[in-house]
């Protein structure tokens, strides 16, 4: 079994496989460990980097650091949490792909039928305009 240790700041990275075989981090401070998680599980990293941030053990960049993530999204992630809970956070939002498809769906009912995009586009404008 391979062992890869490295030190962020004052925190102590241990990563090594389970016994299924999986890659998974232990972070250590002051040799007690703080967080552990599964390097190929992105659910498992977000709740990580947010643990890490909330107890206050670290910042936000070192967070970002020891669980390979930016300190933009681990700021996002924070922030996303605040707002809309822990479940927004899990779930997984990569859907730029979908909205290429529902903008050539749009474009096609706005051709098959121009009139009632257009009510539809000005009770919109209405909708927000009161």
């Amino acid at each position: 079994m391979e062992i890869k240790t490295e030190r962020i700041g004052q925190f102590l990275i241990v990563q090594q496989r389970d016994k299924r075989g999986h890659f998974v981090k232990t972070v250590f401070l002051n040799y007690i460990p703080v967080v552990h998680f599964k390097i190929d599980n992105s659910g498992e990293i977000k709740l990580a980097a947010i643990e890490l941030v909330e107890r206050g053990l670290c910042n936000q960049k070192t967070a970002g650091k020891i669980c390979d993530l930016h300190r933009n999204t681990v700021f996002k992630l924070l922030r996303t949490k605040r707002l809309l809970g822990l479940e927004a956070v899990l779930e997984d939002h990569r859907f730029v792909a979908n909205l290429f498809d529902v903008a050539q769906q749009v474009r096609a009912e706005h051709h098959a039928h121009p009139v009632l995009f257009l009510h539809f586009a000005n009770q919109l404008q209405h909708a927000g305009a009161g």
